[in-house]
């Protein structure tokens, strides 16, 4: 299975990029190789896979994490459109594929399954975002900027033959990253439209 194979390998960069950082430090970044890889392996349709680079390096005299995860698959469009037929542009696809549980494998305002909650993106780009860093998904021919405190940009360059993510955030920032899950979970729950009640037939039984 795809995910015996990738979560090694997302606990092996997180351990030699979190150095002898914190616990937390090293669960925050295991997630975001963890979800991009399997975005990856799941969604790309890729069949040799996708590269990974990682790296930290010091921006201003401040030690900053960035991951990137590229395929040569299907792009997010072509595979968000096979299950919601009523996108039109890659633009929208990008910008949809950020929205919490929105997922080729199931509808719209669906809570996911098992093996997909489709949460993926959406976590990973809000993790940008409160620790003050930056995301870039980039598929066919036009790509997206996430960074704190702003709306997301569409770049007048960009893309990428297949699909890009890149994610990058000071160091320090995942030092209380279980606070920031749970604060990201709960968004994403208040996002998720909850299904009306029949009271129709509620009162008939």
């Amino acid at each position: 299975r795809w995910d015996a194979r990738v979560d090694p390998v997302g606990v092996s960069i997180a351990r030699l990029m979190s150095g002898a950082s914190n616990g937390q430090t090293f669960d925050g970044l295991k997630h975001v190789v963890v979800e991009l890889l399997r975005n990856a392996a799941q969604h790309s349709g890729d069949k040799g896979g996708a590269v990974v680079a990682a790296q930290v390096s010091e921006q201003g005299g401040v030690p900053w994490v960035q991951v990137a995860v590229g395929d040569a698959g299907i792009g997010v469009y072509q595979h968000l459109s096979y299950f919601h037929r009523d996108l039109t542009s890659v633009q929208e696809a990008l910008e949809k594929a950020l929205h919490p549980h929105y997922s080729g494998a199931f509808a719209e305002g669906q809570s996911g399954t098992d093996e997909n909650a489709g949460l993926g993106l959406f976590v990973t780009s809000e993790l940008a975002k409160v620790t003050g860093g930056r995301l870039l998904l980039a598929s066919r021919g036009d790509a997206l900027l996430v960074r704190a405190q702003q709306q997301p940009q569409f770049l007048d360059h960009g893309g990428f033959p297949g699909t890009l993510v890149a994610f990058e955030c000071p160091l320090w920032a995942l030092r209380d990253f279980s606070t920031l899950f749970a604060e990201i979970i709960a968004k994403a729950e208040a996002r998720t439209p909850k299904p009306r009640l029949n009271f129709r037939n509620c009162a008939s039984k």
